[in-house]
Order: C-alpha cells, then sequence, then structure tokens
C-alpha cells in the first residue's frame, strides 16, 4: 500500500487525517474522509467542528460508493440487505430445484454464503477449470443471481464499486481512508481505493497519550490490548474493573454492587459497561440501579427474534407454513399480547390441541380466529386470504391503542413490527413464500437506544450517568 500513514495511537491519527485534508483542500482536490461506521462519522464531525476545510466528506465507504453510483451509475439502484438475502435465497432454491443431486443444500447458511459472496465478489464470481464441483455449483447460483438482480433493476455493491473504477469515478477526490484495516476490505475495495490514490492513515496502537478527560490506566489497556508490553505491563489503579460472577442469576447483584461502590466514592464518574449481551444486562440492573438515582443507557442492536412481537409474530408465521410443531407455536402466539386472545382461553386452546390427534393447520387458525378478540378478531382472517395490508393496518392499531405499556416498550414493538412489515413487502415483492420470508426475517437485528428515568433524591444531588453499550468494546485505542 503505496500511502500510508503510521500513527502512534487514535489522536494522532485523527490529526494526521485532518492534515491530509487540508492538504489537500489547498491542491483543489475534495477531501473525503472514509471511516468505519456511522458513529465514527458523528464523532468526527464533532471533534472536527472547529477545524475542518469547509467542504469536506466525512462518509463510510458504502455510502461514498452509493453517493458516487448516484452520479456516474448506469441507472440501476444499489441493492439493500434484505433484498440481497432474498435474492440469494431464491437464486439457490432454483439452482437446487434444477439439480437436486448437486452439492449445494438450500439452507440458511448456503443462503448467506452466496449473499456475502455476492456483496464482496460478484464480478469475479466466473467459472474457471481451477474450480472443485462444489465451487463451480456456487458460480452458478451467483450467476443466476446476477440475472435476478437485472431483472429487477438492481445492482450489487461488489458491481458498483467495480464498474466505478473502471469510470474513474473518484476523478477530483482525494480519499482518505481513517481508522480502516485494509486487510478488512475486499479485493475489489482495495483496488478501487488504491486507484483513487488513497492515503491510509493508520493506527499502530503503539503508544497512548495521557488525557485528561480519560483514565490512564484506560489508556494504558487499550494500547496494551493490541502490542502488550511484558516489560512494562499495566498498572491497575481502579479505573478499570472486572466483575467475574459465579453465575447468570449472581450477574446483576455482583455488577449493580461494583457500580453502586464507585458511584458511592465518586459522583461526577462515568461508568461504561462493556458486556457480551449489552440489552439483556440493561433488563436485568436499570431498575436497581434507578432506584439508587443512577440513570442507565443502552445503545446496541437487537435480534428481532428476541422483541416480544418478533416471538409471536414468528410463532404466527411457524402456523402458516411450518411443517411439525404447529400446535406449540400456535399456543406460543395465543399467549402472547398480539393474539387478541385471554390467557384463560389460550390455556385451554393448548390443552385442547394437545389432546387432539386429526388436529391440523386449517382447525387451529379457525380456533384462532374463533376466541379472538379486543380489535385483533379480523386479523388472522385477512393475512390468511391474502389481505396484509389490512392485517398489518389491525396488528398496528392494536399496539398503537396499548396505552397501559411503558413507552419504551411500545416503540421497541412498534419498530419490530416495523420490520416486520418492510420485510414482508419486500418478500413480496421478489415472489417469497411465507417460508422464505420467516427464515430473512429471524436473522434481521434492530438498533435499539435506551435510557432510564430517574427520581432525584431528597438533596437534589447529581445524578450518577452510567452507559452500557456494546461499542465500548472497542474503545478508541
Amino acid at each position: 500500500m503505496s500511502n500510508r500513514i503510521d500513527t502512534p495511537h487514535a489522536y494522532a491519527a485523527d490529526d494526521a487525517a485532518l492534515s491530509c485534508t487540508q492538504k489537500a483542500s489547498s491542491e483543489n482536490v475534495l477531501p473525503v474522509v472514509l471511516v468505519a461506521t456511522y458513529d465514527e462519522t458523528v464523532r468526527l464531525k464533532k471533534v472536527w467542528s472547529t477545524c475542518a476545510p469547509f467542504g469536506i466528506a466525512i462518509v463510510t465507504l458504502q455510502s461514498w460508493v452509493a453517493d458516487l453510483w448516484e452520479l456516474y451509475g448506469d441507472g440501476r439502484t444499489l441493492i439493500e440487505p434484505v433484498e440481497r438475502q432474498f435474492l440469494a435465497a431464491k437464486a439457490l432454491g432454483l439452482a437446487c430445484w434444477e439439480n437436486p443431486d448437486g452439492l449445494l443444500r438450500d439452507t440458511a447458511g448456503t443462503r448467506k454464503f452466496i449473499a456475502a459472496v455476492a456483496h464482496k465478489a460478484l464480478p469475479k464470481a466466473y467459472d474457471n477449470p481451477g474450480l472443485s464441483a462444489g465451487e463451480r455449483e456456487a458460480v452458478t447460483v451467483l450467476a443466476r443471481y446476477r440475472s435476478l438482480l437485472e431483472n429487477h433493476g438492481l445492482v450489487e455493491y461488489s458491481e458498483a464499486i467495480d464498474l466505478l473504477c473502471g469510470a474513474k469515478a473518484y476523478a477530483g477526490f482525494k480519499p482518505i481512508v481513517l481508522g480502516i484495516d485494509a486487510r478488512e476490505l475486499s479485493a475489489l475495495e482495495r483496488t478501487f481505493l488504491e486507484s483513487a490514490d488513497a492515503t491510509f492513515v493508520a493506527n499502530t496502537h503503539s503508544t497512548a497519550p495521557l488525557s485528561e478527560d480519560r483514565a490512564p490506566e484506560l489508556e494504558t489497556l487499550s494500547s496494551a490490548l493490541y502490542r502488550p508490553d511484558e516489560k512494562n505491563p499495566v498498572v491497575p489503579t481502579g479505573s478499570v474493573r472486572f466483575v467475574l460472577p459465579s453465575g447468570r442469576y449472581a450477574a446483576p447483584h455482583a455488577l449493580c454492587s461494583a457500580i453502586e461502590q464507585i458511584a458511592a466514592a465518586d459522583l461526577d464518574t462515568a461508568i461504561v459497561i462493556a458486556a457480551h449481551e449489552p440489552y439483556a444486562l440493561f433488563e436485568s440492573v436499570s431498575k436497581r440501579l434507578a432506584l439508587q438515582g443512577i440513570p442507565v443507557a443502552v445503545q446496541t442492536a437487537l435480534p428481532f427474534s428476541s422483541t416480544e412481537f418478533g416471538m409471536a409474530w414468528l410463532a404466527l408465521l411457524e402456523v402458516f407454513c411450518g411443517e411439525t410443531l404447529v400446535a406449540r407455536a400456535a399456543t406460543d402466539f395465543a399467549l402472547s399480547a398480539y393474539s387478541g386472545v385471554g390467557v384463560r382461553s389460550a390455556y385451554n386452546r393448548d390443552a385442547y390441541w394437545r389432546a387432539n390427534r386429526a388436529l391440523n393447520r386449517d382447525s387451529i387458525l379457525t380456533d384462532l380466529c374463533g376466541v379472538a378478540d379486543r380489535g385483533l378478531n379480523g386479523f388472522i382472517g385477512s393475512f390468511e386470504n391474502g389481505h396484509t395490508n389490512e392485517a398489518f393496518d389491525i396488528m398496528q392499531a392494536h399496539i398503537i391503542k396499548q396505552i397501559s405499556w411503558p413507552s419504551g416498550y411500545r416503540d421497541r414493538q412498534l419498530s419490530a413490527f416495523s420490520v416486520a412489515r418492510s420485510v414482508y413487502e419486500q418478500a413480496e415483492r421478489f415472489g417469497i413464500d411465507l417460508a422464505g420470508y420467516r427464515a430473512i426475517l429471524e436473522d434481521q437485528r434492530m438498533f435499539v437506544r435506551m435510557e432510564t428515568e430517574v427520581e432525584l433524591d431528597a438533596s437534589g444531588g447529581q445524578q450518577q450517568e452510567l452507559s452500557s453499550s456494546m461499542q465500548v468494546m472497542s474503545v478508541r485505542s
């Protein structure tokens, strides 16, 4: 990589990137700073708000490619992630139907593999004598995928970046890649950036400066995580702590106790929690900490299938298109807050379904329609008869009417509902059946940002602020 600037830490990397933008502006070239995530664009814009040259763009590589394609593309639309999954599933299904004895199978893992290859290297997916039988089958699936893209007026990201590179759409721009490891880029992305004469600003994690707003121990630890120095180990000062509970049920108590001790010692200390499952941790500790006057915030990606609406919706789809355990899925849906079935009626139906060996899907759906009330009595019938817009409208109205639900909980369920509806619209557009829709929907994730509200103590004293986020595991270092 010809243009690379190594810096000892993140602050120096920011400064080096800023110098590159200033130099590009002085040469009458538009600087484009490329970062890894949207959150990083927000952070950098805030840091450079008073010193960056006018006209600088701070975006992710994907966003920049999308902007260039809108200006210099051939009129096709860049494919969205959900669309990619649907078309990959359709291409794979058709290929497996035509070649049932082939090595590839129509599974979720194979579908994700086809989608990933298409996203990163579709222009390179051509048959050649050196490929194995399985690889040739994958190339055949990708060729069908490419045909489906053309039929729907779509273009894959890897195709777009390849075409933009050939058209030299980057002329007049100076890309400055900040905080992105070149090894994480695809071959086409690296070729594109090298052709655009991009400058890579790298943080070598060798040293870390002392900062007034960050503890020295945290600075040293963040450096040691990447390049540990056995001769100069990290000196613990209490700024970085590990809570090691003996079990799942002990974790909330141990964590709350540690936080309360820190808050009691210094009310001005901001606390950040790095957790494997931040939302589950937020749910388990937020109420107790709120009672202690400690507000809690969480920011993470939540699986659709882990929301209450998501679990109920997936259970209903299993009733419609599942091959086994349909009665169990019907019970899961009936016991949810989205069926319109009372708890007692749901348990009665469950007992009846378990005792009836002659049960079939139609009778279960008839039962669910018959016992549903509370504004949902027409929901299943509308969905079953193909009036999906009407069914979605009924469900949306039901969720909105639940004024007794906590606002944060209701908003989260509405977000999950929006995901289910938008993904269904895409499935309908591409002719995907309910089983395929369910498989793609189950993999979707939702961005969640929540904060607890606490009451001030009697003295009106200052409250402690706590942040729980998966992103804290990627500390700027």
